[in-house]
């Protein structure tokens, strides 16, 4: 119980931007990968679970506040994405077979696999995909010639990591987010289905939601990145991703 406490403690010391509902999932920062600037802060990240209003899905919402610590403008390009990943381990067979104790790593384990993704901006998954392949060297997949072959065609989503390559190599297909400085500012604000932003002098808030329709093998979002690119700088100026450790309760 003494170690539980000392690490929730080192969390909320270290990691104030998960903040919740304590109803709600509790969130463990992905190690690596992450990116901070000393020019921007993101505070008071909050995220939860909501019933989609069509019945034929679930939403989660996410809500932050990114502070301006410069005291000029910061032209911004936000991505936000999430996305439910597994491995290739069958549980099933696992409750009656239990794995070799001798085998010092479990390959089905390190197998990851991504079954759910949504994120803002929309990403064409069969470009994220070619361009990948392109970069490994390989063949991208054959083009779909009809609208007929584009629909019966399976999503393949790729590695989480080929995501975020894809992100940081075209910074322009983001959203606009405006962090203002103190000079000449303005209420600036930016509504679409999926988001919205509100920028005032020194802080831009951020609204945003992913969704997950209802299929035959239901499952929601275990994992939430945000990634936001100085279009100035030419450069990462925050990325954290974030893996939830427990189911979520519907708010």
């Amino acid at each position: 119980m003494r170690a539980c406490n000392i690490i929730v403690l080192l969390l909320l010391v270290s990691l104030p931007l998960i903040a919740q509902d304590n109803n709600q999932n509790t969130g463990k920062v992905i190690a690596g990968g992450s990116a901070f600037d000393e020019r921007i802060q993101i505070k008071n990240f909050f995220y939860w679970k909501k019933y989609a209003p069509s019945g034929r899905g679930e939403f989660l919402e996410i809500s932050f506040d990114a502070i301006n610590h410069a005291e000029y403008n910061i032209p911004l390009k936000m991505f936000i994405v999430g996305f439910y990943e597994h491995d290739e381990t069958d549980s099933l067979y696992r409750k009656y077979v239990s794995y070799p104790q001798w085998r010092s790593r479990d390959f089905e384990a390190e197998v990851k696999k991504i079954a759910l993704f949504d994120s803002v901006p929309k990403l064409d998954h069969e470009e994220v995909a070619n361009w990948a392949a392109k970069n490994r060297g390989e063949d991208p997949q054959p083009e779909a010639k009809t609208e007929s072959e584009k629909r019966k065609r399976k999503t393949a989503y790729q590695r989480f990591l080929d995501y975020v390559s894809y992100i940081e190599a075209h910074p322009d297909k983001g959203i606009d987010v405006p962090l203002q400085g103190w000079e000449d500012t303005t209420t600036l604000t930016s509504k679409e289905a999926e988001y919205n932003i509100v920028s005032i002098s020194l802080k831009t808030s951020v609204w945003a939601t992913l969704y997950s329709r209802y299929r035959q093998n239901p499952v929601f979002f275990n994992h939430l990145g945000v990634v936001l690119y100085d279009m100035d700088e030419k450069k990462v100026v925050y990325r954290q991703f974030i893996k939830f450790t427990r189911p979520f309760r519907i708010r």
